[in-house]
């Protein structure tokens, strides 16, 4: 796998996830959000994340 050096890389629970563009630091939270993870520290262009405890549902 390449590396630019302006990939994202997200560090999940499960290993890492790397985002092949230029991702805007205010791009992060929402990113996170989709995928059910909550930001916890951005560093660069390093961005940590964590699962929530409890995924709440949202009423259709």
């Amino acid at each position: 796998m390449r590396h630019y050096p302006t990939d994202t890389i997200i560090l999940t629970p499960y290993g890492r996830k790397r985002l092949h563009r230029q991702t805007l630091v205010s791009a992060l939270p929402a990113i996170a959000e989709r995928y059910g993870w909550r930001l916890t520290s951005v560093r660069g262009q390093l961005a940590m994340v964590e699962r929530p405890v409890q995924i709440q549902q949202v009423a259709a």
